[in-house]
């Protein structure tokens, strides 16, 4: 129990950025979040439209969620000590590569399986599709330590373009006066 409590502690006083960028980042993380909740409802029979944005908000969600707690960091924490544990500080190094390139292919088979099986919506919904991409390269950047002139600024056009796109695809809704209705078209 001690354990425990001590990487709650030590997950507590690394996490948190508290930093106006870092605020500005979470409200549209949950902006859009929102607006795809209410995207979604309306487009709930366009079965492979809704599963392409069931993922984009789910991962958004892990995003928005991850910006205020750092859960990254309680993994590399609770990773170290069992590394510890076991006696293997020496590949410590090496076991952290292998489950962050394990943890890296399970997300690219997820995106390559959902780019096949929605491949002729992607078009539609390019900007949020593009802003996914971003959000992978601004985590990959993250984990490799990669030095970027403004990482906020990643992660805001990230999200930004996912809540542009949510954005635009209501206003065309609203315009063809379907919002509420639902298209049976695909």
């Amino acid at each position: 129990m001690n354990k425990i409590v001590h990487i709650i502690e030590e997950w507590i006083s690394m996490s948190g950025d508290n930093t106006i960028w870092s605020w500005i980042i979470t409200l549209f993380y949950l902006g859009t979040i929102v607006l795809a909740f209410y995207y979604m409802r309306t487009i709930r029979k366009e079965k492979k439209n809704l599963l392409l944005w069931i993922c984009i908000t789910i991962f958004t969600l892990i995003m928005g969620i991850n910006k205020q707690l750092d859960i990254q960091i309680l993994l590399i924490i609770t990773g170290k000590i069992f590394v510890e544990h076991m006696g293997m500080m020496e590949y410590a190094g090496a076991i952290f590569c292998l489950v962050a390139t394990g943890l890296f292919l399970l997300f690219l088979s997820v995106m390559v399986f959902l780019i096949v099986k929605v491949r002729k919506l992607l078009f539609r919904s390019m900007i949020a599709v593009s802003g996914v991409v971003i959000l992978m390269v601004f985590i990959l950047f993250r984990a490799l330590s990669v030095p970027i002139v403004h990482i906020h600024g990643m992660e805001l056009l990230g999200v930004g373009a996912i809540f542009f796109q949510l954005v635009l695809h209501i206003l065309k809704l609203r315009k063809d006066n379907t919002l509420g209705y639902i298209s049976e078209e695909e």
